[in-house]
């Protein structure tokens, strides 16, 4: 059965105690962790990495349909960032739970091997990503908040 490593989103860093391995049989099961909306073919989407430090990597989430979306996934951006070798300004903030999986020629699910999990959990171990990213955070959060109160402005009852 695939090994896939799972990225909770109420971590704020990347540490080897955050990363979960997991056991993932198909695309139900993994849209299950992600707690995707049914059917998870229109809601399970995924970030691809073919070479790079770990190899190839597939990042799996969960697009939210709701009208805010789900809380920034801190160390899967950070570990996708440096995976995909991407800038702190161009990597896209990933959102929600996320599974870290691999892929087969085929495109296919497949799981992590031993040398991929065992670089994952040094790289946790050691890094910390730049200020920069830090900023991008800041500036979603606070993008988030102005969204929120502008949303509950709009719902309160108008007063004659």
């Amino acid at each position: 059965m695939p090994q896939a490593i799972f990225i909770h989103d109420a971590n704020h860093y990347l540490h080897p105690l955050s990363l979960d391995l997991i056991d993932v049989a198909d695309r139900d099961e993994l849209a299950m962790y992600l707690r995707a909306p049914y059917p998870p073919d229109r809601f399970v989407e995924t970030f691809a990495t073919e070479c790079g430090p770990f190899g190839r990597l597939d990042f799996w989430f969960s697009r939210w349909p709701g009208p805010e979306p789900r809380a920034v996934n801190r160390p899967a951006t950070e570990l996708f960032m440096y995976a995909a070798k991407l800038r702190p300004s161009t990597v896209p903030l990933l959102r929600g739970r996320i599974m870290v999986g691999s892929h087969d020629a085929d495109g296919g699910l497949a799981g992590l091997t031993n040398e991929q999990i065992h670089a994952i959990v040094l790289h946790a171990n050691g890094w910390r990503g730049p200020i920069r990213l830090e900023w991008r955070y800041a500036a979603d959060a606070h993008a988030q908040r102005r969204r929120r109160k502008t949303s509950q402005r709009d719902r309160r009852p108008l007063r004659i």
